[in-house]
C-alpha cells in the first residue's frame, strides 16, 4: 500500500538516468551519399562567444535541440556548438584563454571539459568571413531532425580560403547521429596538426570515445586509439553515422524511495551485486563466455521492496542486431524474488559479443512495462555483455601436487587444466576433506582465483589441510572440482645432543652420535681432513657405516685419520639443514714390542729370564706372555723367569696406557740342553724327587732305573725309553 501512495506523489517526475551507457554501444557506418546528401539549410545563426566576446575562431554558443534527444543513455534538450568544429552536450563550457585542443580522450583542452562531445571535424578552425553556424529543427514528432550546419570553415584558421562545410544531424526517437561533409575550394593549411572525428562519453579515458581512423569511405572507429592527425578533406556527400545499438529503458522512481531493484545477477561467471542509485544501470563491463547449444543456470535476487505483483524478464540479443526481439526473451518470472531458472543458447547463435538485459518491473503500477525498451513507473534495468564463442570444458591435466612447507614458511599449489575461459576458485578443507570453503585473498593466501595458490607464512596449525580448485568457464559450470592436495607443515630441526670427541687405537673402531628434534629429520655425516676448514659427505664403505643415521660407525680407523673431524648435517624437508658441532677423532698408534732371553737352552738347575722391550716405554704398560700360544696367567710385567720345566716357544704383547695392544712380539724358543750328567733333585730325603737323564748320543736304547733306600734295599726298578 505504501508503495502505491508513494507512486501518486512521484509519478509525475521524469528523471534522466544517472548511470551512463558505454559509448561503444554505438554502431559506426561510413556511407557515400554523393553531392545530394549535403542539403544546405537556412536556419537560425549562432553568435559564438569566447570569454564573453564574439569570436569566430574559438567561440561557442548554446542552442535548443527542439526535441528530447537521448545520447548515450541520457536525455538532452540543449547543446553547445563550437567554431572549432564540435558539438557538446555539457551543461556549460568553462571560460578558457587557450585554444581548444582536438582531444577526444579528455575533453576540450581541459580534462573533462565539454564532454560528452560530438566532433564532426575538430581542429583549430575559424569561420571564414562568409561562414556561419546555423541550426534548424525540421519534421514532425516523433521523427524530427536537428541540423547543425558549419558553413565555410577555414581548416585551420590560417587557411587562405574556405576549406570545408559540414553538418551534424540528430534524429528524434532513433537517436541516430550523422556527420555530413561538403568540400570547399580552399586547401588545408600547412600549419594544421590534423583533426579528430568521433564521439565521446561524459567520462574520460580509454573506452569512453569512438575515434574515426580517417576521412575516407573505408574509415573505421576505435575506442582505444584516437586519431588526431586527419589532414584530408572528407569527400562531398561523405556520411559518418553513429547508431545506438540498444533502446533506452528505465524506471522513473527515485532510488531513495525504494521500488523494484535488482540486487544480484548470477549467470555463468557473472556474479554482480549492485545497490542501484538509478533506474538504469550499465554493467556491460561485466561479461561471461557461453557456447551455442549449452544451457546455463541464472539466478537473480531483488531488494526487500519487491512484492507479488513484480515481474522479472531477461533478454539476450542472440543475432547481435542491437534490438531485443520477442524471440530473444530467455527467462521470465513473476512474483517476489529471488528468481532462478535456466537459459539455453541456441545452436544457431552467431559467435561474438552481444548484450543481455535484465528488467524488474512492478506490474501493479499504472505504467508498468515488461518490454525491453521504454520507461516504467517502478523498476530497475541492468545490461551485461555476453560473449558467444565455441569452447571446450575444463579438463584437469595435471592435478595439484601435495606440498610441504616449514612452519612459518611458504608453499604453493598449482592446477594445470585445459578448457575455454577457465575460472579458478581455490578451496580449503580443515577436516580432512569432509567439507571445503572458498578462500579469499587474505593472509596467508594469494592467487585464490588463479591457477596457482600461494601461501606466505604457513603455520603448524595448517598441517594436514587439503586444497582443491573449483572450476568454472565458458563450457564449465561452477563447482567442477579438481583433485585435492595435502599441505604438510614441518618443524625445523634442532640439535639436542651434539657429537662428542672419540678416540681409538689404530685399526680399531670408533663412533659418533647426534640427536635432533624436528619433523622426520634426515642425517648425513661429513668428515673434515683439514682441521675443520672444509667438510665432505661420507659414503658407506668398509670403514664407515650409518652415514645417514644418527650414529656413525667407524671400522678399523687407521692412524692416518688421527685428528679428523666429524659433524652431522640434519635436514627437515622444506625447513633446510642445520650442522652439528664438529667432534674430533683421536687415533693412537699401536705400541711395538720385542723380547729377548738370557739363555735359550736349559737343563735341570738352570733358569733363563725373558725380557720384553715396549715402545713407547711406560710404567703403565701391561704385558701379556704366551707359551706355545697360550697365555701365561699372572705374568704382566716386562720379564719372566723360565726353567727346564718351561721349555717351549715364548711370545708377548703389550697394552699401553691408551688401551692400545701391540701386535704379538717376536718368538723365542727355550729348549733343553745336551749333557752327560744324571740329575736327581731335590734331595730324595725330603720326599718326592725327580730323576733326569739326557742321552748325549741320542741313544734310543732303553735304560733301567733302580732306586735304593738308605739301607741299600732296592725299592724301585723301571725301564724307560730314551729319546734325548
Amino acid at each position: 500500500m505504501l508503495k502505491k501512495i508513494l507512486y501518486l506523489f512521484i509519478g509525475f517526475l521524469f528523471l534522466t538516468s544517472i548511470t551512463k551507457a558505454q559509448i561503444t554501444n554505438y554502431k559506426f557506418t561510413s556511407i557515400t551519399g554523393g553531392a545530394a546528401a549535403y542539403t544546405q539549410i537556412s536556419g537560425t545563426p549562432l553568435t559564438t562567444l569566447y570569454n564573453g566576446s564574439p569570436d569566430t575562431d574559438d567561440g561557442y554558443a548554446s542552442f535548443p535541440i527542439g526535441f528530447t534527444f537521448n545520447y548515450n543513455g541520457v536525455n538532452y534538450t540543449n547543446a553547445i556548438a563550437g567554431a572549432d568544429g564540435w558539438l557538446s552536450f555539457a551543461a556549460s563550457i568553462p571560460n578558457n584563454t587557450t585554444t581548444w585542443v582536438n582531444n577526444l580522450t579528455s575533453g576540450l583542452g581541459i580534462t573533462g571539459a565539454g564532454r560528452p562531445l560530438l566532433a564532426p571535424l575538430f581542429d583549430d578552425h575559424a569561420l571564414d568571413a562568409s561562414g556561419s553556424i546555423q541550426y534548424a529543427t525540421t519534421g514532425i514528432a516523433p521523427l524530427r531532425v536537428l541540423t547543425l550546419q558549419f558553413t565555410n570553415e577555414l581548416w585551420d584558421y590560417n587557411s587562405a580560403a574556405p576549406t570545408i562545410s559540414f553538418q551534424v544531424k540528430l534524429y528524434e526517437t532513433s537517436n541516430i547521429i550523422e556527420f555530413i561533409y561538403r568540400q570547399e575550394s580552399g586547401a588545408v593549411s600547412a600549419t594544421s596538426g590534423g583533426a579528430s572525428i568521433g564521439i565521446t562519453a561524459a567520462t574520460t579515458g580509454i573506452g569512453n570515445f569512438l575515434s574515426v581512423s580517417g576521412s575516407g569511405q573505408s574509415a573505421s572507429v576505435s575506442s582505444t586509439v584516437e586519431t588526431t592527425n586527419i589532414l584530408t578533406k572528407p569527400a562531398t556527400g561523405q556520411i559518418y553515422m553513429f547508431e545506438p545499438r540498444y533502446c533506452a529503458a528505465r524506471g522513473l522512481t527515485l532510488a531513495s524511495l525504494g521500488g523494484e531493484k535488482v540486487a544480484n545477477v548470477i549467470f555463468n561467471t557473472i556474479n554482480n551485486t549492485s545497490n542501484p542509485n538509478g533506474e538504469y544501470q550499465n554493467f556491460t563491463t561485466k561479461s561471461t563466455d557461453v557456447q551455442p547449444g549449452f544451457t546455463y543456470p541464472i539466478s537473480i535476487s531483488d531488494n526487500a521492496n519487491s512484492y507479488s505483483g513484480d515481474s522479472l524478464t531477461v533478454w539476450i540479443d542472440f543475432n547481435n542486431n542491437g534490438i531485443f526481439e520477442p524471440g530473444e526473451r530467455v527467462f521470465g518470472a513473476k512474483g517476489a524474488g529471488p528468481y532462478s531458472g535456466n537459459v539455453t543458447i541456441p545452436l544457431s547463435t552467431p559467435l561474438g559479443y552481444t548484450r543481455m538485459r535484465v528488467r524488474l518491473d512492478d506490474q501493479g503500477s499504472p505504467n508498468s512495462n515488461s518490454t525491453p525498451c521504454g520507461d516504467a513507473d517502478w523498476g530497475n534495468i541492468q545490461d551485461f555483455t555476453i560473449h558467444i564463442q565455441l569452447c571446450s570444458p575444463a579438463a584437469e591435466s595435471i592435478p595439484p601436487a601435495n606440498a610441504t612447507a616449514c612452519d612459518g614458511g611458504n608453499a604453493s599449489f598449482t592446477e594445470t587444466a585445459n578448457g575455454t575461459g577457465i575460472t579458478y576458485q581455490w578451496q580449503v578443507s580443515t577436516n580432512g576433506g569432509t567439507t571445503y570453503t572458498d578462500l579469499t585473498n587474505t593472509p596467508p593466501y594469494s592467487g585464490v582465483n588463479t591457477a596457482t595458490l600461494n601461501m606466505m607464512g604457513a603455520t603448524a596449525s595448517m598441517n594436514g589441510y587439503k586444497y582443491r580448485v573449483s572450476f568454472g568457464g565458458t563450457c564449465t559450470l561452477p563447482n567442477t572440482f579438481s583433485s585435492a592436495a595435502t599441505l604438510t607443515i614441518n618443524t625445523a630441526a634442532v640439535i639436542t645432543t651434539q657429537p662428542v670427541n672419540s678416540s681409538t687405537c689404530s685399526g680399531n673402531n670408533a663412533s659418533f652420535s647426534v640427536a635432533a628434534t624436528g619433523t622426520s629429520p634426515t642425517y648425513r655425516w661429513q668428515v673434515s681432513t683439514d682441521g675443520g676448514t672444509t667438510f665432505t659427505n661420507i659414503s658407506n664403505n668398509a670403514n664407515y657405516s650409518g652415514v645417514t643415521s644418527p650414529n656413525l660407525q667407524i671400522t678399523g680407523a687407521p692412524f692416518s685419520w688421527n685428528g679428523y673431524q666429524y659433524r652431522a648435517v640434519v635436514t627437515v624437508a622444506s625447513c633446510g639443514s642445520v650442522n652439528s658441532s664438529a667432534a674430533t677423532l683421536t687415533v693412537f698408534a699401536l705400541p711395538t714390542i720385542t723380547i729377548s732371553a738370557t739363555l735359550t737352552s736349559l737343563y735341570p738347575g738352570l733358569t733363563t729370564t725373558i725380557t720384553a722391550t715396549a715402545t713407547p716405554s711406560s710404567a703403565s704398560n701391561v704385558f701379556t706372555w704366551y707359551r706355545n700360544g697360550s697365555v701365561l696367567s699372572g705374568s704382566t710385567s716386562n720379564s719372566i723367569s723360565v726353567n727346564v720345566d718351561g721349555l717351549g716357544t715364548y711370545t708377548a704383547s703389550v697394552k699401553d696406557g691408551n688401551g692400545c695392544i701391540s701386535a704379538i712380539s717376536n718368538s723365542i724358543v727355550i729348549r733343553d740342553s745336551a749333557t752327560s750328567k744324571f740329575f736327581i733333585y731335590p734331595n730324595p730325603s725330603t720326599g718326592k724327587f725327580q730323576v733326569r737323564y739326557y742321552s748325549v748320543n741320542g741313544n734310543v736304547l732303553a735304560r733301567t732305573l733302580s732306586v735304593y733306600d738308605a739301607k741299600g734295599t732296592r725299592v724301585l726298578t723301571q725301564t724307560y725309553g730314551i729319546s734325548r
